[in-house]
């Protein structure tokens, strides 16, 4: 398995672009149609088979570090590694300091989680090891069991890696294998000498884990995480906290930083957030107004459902409509719309055909594509 696949263009061929793509086990370059440009080990090895044990073997994807004209890529197990982007050589490789985070999945009843992995059980089958992918899947979106949780970021303008992950074992006061503390690591990759190696510049631990890829402005003096314990988060490069919005619940996603007018875009469980950036402080712009679905007689309750994505007359964001059953909202109906920058009305909307807990992306053309997993439907 891995994450999203990275395209860049092609420095050799004006015009043309090549896709990269690494598993836990493999890192490659791939022509559009399909061709190797190289294929290579990353020299990790799948741990043994052991019935009912979880295993950190996912990759979150390939990112671009152009100081070195590398590739990079973030395990949930923390390990890191470098590939040169034209040949594919392995240049560095190292492992952030974190410990796997504590388990926990919250507000689904243990019924609702027997239910739906028997589901998944007679559908998919189950893991290597026997787990079910329903419960395991909603484990991981509640960042239990790994170190890394979420894609990671590279400041084209420093070269500096942001990686959001857990602490480590020691630093929550127990030495027991496991963190329940989050970190958020800034790691530069540079030549020591005997080529590239990877080297920790910053760290910042806080309470609570955070499963929010870091965001970073465009001009690069700003990083924004959000934690579970619902605060946005801002800190300068060096990992300074700038100042913390509470949004009254966590984060639902990672935070969305446009790079003009110093907004900022937030998401709960159930509301879209426009915060201002005043330096040392944020002030709310406005929460979304979701009327997707006003006129629809079977939706109880509206809610966002996907990270936002700025455009430049708007943000893209996914709406869902149902009921209510205790804390949780449940899925009947789902779809894409956008919501006005100025107001946080909905401009438009329409009907789509199953969630995502992937992101919203926008192509050149207007199109709104996301990757369907019906987790909470």
């Amino acid at each position: 398995g891995g994450g999203a696949t990275l395209i860049l263009n092609d420095p050799e061929n004006l015009g043309e672009q090549r896709i990269y793509h690494a598993t836990f086990t493999e890192a490659m370059a791939l022509e559009p149609d399909g061709t190797e440009v190289w294929r290579v080990p990353t020299g990790l090895t799948l741990p043994p088979i052991v019935e009912g044990e979880r295993q950190s073997t996912h990759s979150f994807g390939l990112n671009y570090h152009p100081p070195t004209d590398s590739v990079v890529v973030v395990m949930n197990s923390g390990d890191i590694l470098a590939f040169d982007r034209a040949t594919g050589d392995l240049v560095a490789s190292d492992r952030v300091p974190g410990s796997p985070a504590v388990s926990e999945i919250v507000n689904i009843p243990q019924a609702v989680i027997d239910a739906s992995d028997a589901l998944t059980d007679e559908v998919f089958g189950t893991t290597p090891t026997g787990l079910s992918f329903f419960s395991l899947i909603v484990e991981t979106i509640f960042g239990g069991g790994t170190v890394v949780t979420n894609y990671f970021g590279i400041d084209p303008n420093s070269g500096v890696l942001y990686v959001a992950a857990t602490d480590t074992d020691e630093a929550d006061g127990s030495t027991d294998g496991q963190s329940e503390r989050g970190a958020l690591y800034a790691l530069e990759l540079s030549d020591a000498g005997a080529g590239l190696e990877f080297s920790l510049r910053n760290t910042l631990s806080f309470e609570g884990g955070t499963g929010s890829t870091p965001t970073i402005r465009e001009d690069g003096r700003r990083v924004f995480v959000s934690d579970n314990l619902g605060n946005v988060i801002a800190l300068d490069s060096e990992l300074r906290t700038l100042w913390r919005f509470d949004l009254g619940s966590p984060a639902a996603a990672s935070i969305a930083v446009s790079p003009d007018n110093s907004e900022i875009y937030a998401v709960t469980r159930t509301d879209v957030f426009k915060l201002i950036d005043r330096g040392d402080s944020a002030i709310l712009g406005w929460i979304a107004t979701l009327e997707a679905f006003a006129d629809d007689p079977d939706i109880e309750i509206e809610f966002q459902a996907l990270t936002p994505t700025i455009t430049a007359n708007g943000v893209a964001i996914s709406v869902g409509g149902g009921f209510a059953v205790g804390e949780a909202e449940v899925m009947l109906k789902v779809g894409v719309g956008l919501l006005d920058r100025i107001t946080g009305r909905l401009r438009s909307f329409t009907l789509g055909r199953e969630e995502s807990i992937a992101i919203t992306s926008v192509t050149p053309t207007g199109s709104i594509c996301t990757a369907n997993s019906p987790v909470r439907r």
